[in-house]
């Protein structure tokens, strides 16, 4: 399937490199499509615009604890090295740029994906989503004044919200820029995304909320380079979330926190865990279904947070100075979004290999799984020993 998806992608990018030998004009009559790509430094000079400086990208690796699974921390830490930082983080403020589709990618004038303010994936052997996913477009509506871009892959993801779409704002505000006329944002059915934007101070009423098939042309865009790569957040944004996302009661801390899941990827042997976890007396949090203010309460100041990979993860911000995050990584889905996040927060991290469960159907990111209780057991000690 991947294959096949390949295939159609480089396909369709024969097209696009097709419809660049025609006249701008004429293809954007007839296609509505960009034809080639640029980066953000490179499109302010074209438009004799200076952008703004917001700092250097940092990459931060958490501390390990002892009897994380060595072969799956390896591979974390050489996602690592593959992945320097990619320099300054930049924000602008562009002339008769477009907007397209629910990823919200960003286009300059001329056609041009902007790649740095919307980048794709992980891959570099294949062409940019903008760029190979779609025959045609419909016209662009017409955004009259300042737009503020905030969109960007990941809509259905809490993870991303946090990490990839709501830090434009604050780089946005970092940079001076002026409270814009409207901000365009990914159509989402995530529960919580209005109480994250009301967080952040963003209005509702004033969004504009991108589908597949949306099409928007801005007379003038604010917008930023990525807030850093796709699947490693970065100190500013753990920082800006921080500030907007705070507790709401003056409760106790826990001490362990382990966070369940009731959709894919469950931990079947959870009871087994819990059981074996007893004297530390756990809390055990199930975040669906709740509101955005009680996922918050549920974890913050923990010293310790246990959990399979999950978005729900992504609320380790809230965790004590400090803190341990042990995550039950599933061996043939090793994605080092919590490994990053560990490190960006200034956290300790571990990993238990979580095996697929006896009976479990699905592929590697679905699954439901088990882990050795025992040596979870045994990080944990660590973790609320030091």
């Amino acid at each position: 399937m991947s294959a096949l998806r390949d295939l159609r992608r480089h396909a369709l990018h024969a097209l696009t490199q097709a419809r660049a030998t025609l006249p701008a004009g004429l293809n954007d009559t007839i296609f509505h499509l960009p034809t080639g790509n640029v980066q953000l430094i490179e499109a302010c000079g074209r438009a004799g615009v200076r952008p703004m400086q917001l700092g250097e990208q940092r990459q931060g690796w958490p501390t390990i604890l002892d009897g994380s699974d060595p072969e799956l921390t390896g591979v974390l830490l050489e996602s690592c090295r593959r992945s320097p930082p990619d320099g300054q983080h930049l924000a602008a403020t562009l002339p008769s740029c477009r907007i397209l589709g629910r990823e919200c990618t960003a286009i300059a004038a001329g056609g041009l994906v902007l790649t740095d303010v919307s980048p794709d994936d992980h891959s570099t052997n294949r062409p940019h989503r903008a760029l190979a996913t779609r025959i045609m477009a419909l016209p662009p509506r017409r955004l009259p004044g300042i737009t503020a871009l905030l969109g960007d892959v990941g809509h259905r993801n809490i993870f991303h919200w946090f990490f990839d779409i709501l830090p434009r704002a604050a780089m946005l505000r970092a940079a001076g820029c002026p409270e814009p006329d409207r901000w365009v944002i990914p159509k989402s059915r995530l529960p919580i995304v209005p109480e994250l934007l009301r967080a952040a101070g963003v209005p509702m009423e004033r969004c504009v909320h991108m589908s597949p098939w949306s099409h928007v042309s801005c007379e003038w865009l604010q917008l930023t380079t990525a807030p850093g790569r796709i699947c490693e957040p970065q100190p500013h944004a753990v920082h800006a979330l921080r500030g907007w996302l705070r507790p709401t009661t003056a409760k106790r801390s826990p001490r362990l926190v382990v966070i369940g899941r009731r959709g894919r990827r469950k931990l079947a042997n959870m009871d087994a865990l819990m059981a074996a976890l007893d004297s530390y007396r756990p809390t055990l949090v199930h975040l669906e279904g709740k509101s955005l203010a009680q996922q918050i309460d549920a974890l913050a100041g923990a010293q310790c947070i246990v959990g399979p990979h999950g978005a729900g993860l992504a609320h380790m911000i809230h965790a004590a100075p400090g803190a341990s995050v042990i995550e039950f990584l599933p061996e043939h889905y090793r994605n080092p979004s919590f490994f990053h996040l560990a490190g960006a927060c200034g956290l300790r991290y571990s990993c238990i290999r979580a095996c697929a469960a006896p009976g479990a159907s699905g592929s590697p990111t679905t699954r439901d799984l088990v882990i050795d209780v025992n040596h979870a057991r045994a990080i944990v000690d660590r973790a609320l020993r030091d």
